[in-house]
């Protein structure tokens, strides 16, 4: 009977350790610029293997990859390859010296720029704004959305990123924000263009 029940203890003990444990290292590989040195004074985007783990869609980069980092313009750009759950080839984090990370939207050449102070950013698969300190200032709350163009920007609800080399964003109900996350146009509209028309030719 005590063989028996410290089986199942030991069984309920592994199944914990499966679905509880973050994704480990071993499974995850880095792209970023290293620091120059000596013996490498022109460094480029290198791949470094076991660089940390991720979980809930953030990077916890190793102590040593985060000193190895190239800090020269801040945020570092930190691109994710390999075997990671709920992760494709070419995810891309920014990181600050103090190890902090953000999920960004990846863009054809890399992170999503700042533009007056604010990038796009993913967390648990909604889109938002943070700002250069890696902080959210407006939630994470939709399907997709546009950079800013001056004061606003097109959100939507309810449509798809498609992704890919020619990726598109299809469906949903659209509308607009400001630069504080408050609805400048509700979202009850069908189209991108619908929006942008009223934006930039008079509501």
């Amino acid at each position: 009977m005590e063989k028996v029940q410290l089986k199942s203890k030991l069984i309920i003990a592994v199944l914990i350790y499966i679905f509880c444990t973050p994704v480990l290292g071993e499974e995850l590989t880095c792209l970023y610029v290293p620091k120059s040195t000596k013996n490498n004074p022109h460094t480029g985007f290198t791949e470094f293997y076991n660089c940390g783990a991720i979980k809930d869609d953030i990077l916890n980069l190793n102590r040593e990859d985060i000193n190895r980092l190239d800090f020269a313009v801040s945020p570092a750009t930190v691109y994710v390859k390999g075997n990671v759950k709920g992760y494709v080839d070419g995810a891309v984090f920014y990181v600050l010296p103090s190890g902090k990370t953000i999920r960004a939207h990846p863009i054809d050449n890399g992170a999503d720029p700042f533009i007056d102070g604010l990038a796009r950013g993913i967390k648990a698969g909604k889109y938002g704004f943070f700002n250069k300190d890696l902080n959210f200032v407006i939630e994470p709350r939709y399907d997709f959305v546009f950079p800013f163009r001056g004061d606003s920007a097109v959100v939507c609800s309810g449509c798809i990123f498609t992704g890919g080399e020619y990726s598109r964003v299809i469906g949903g109900k659209w509308g607009a924000i400001n630069l504080a996350g408050e609805v400048l146009i509700p979202l009850e509209y069908s189209s991108r263009e619908e929006i942008e028309k009223k934006i930039f030719q008079g509501r």
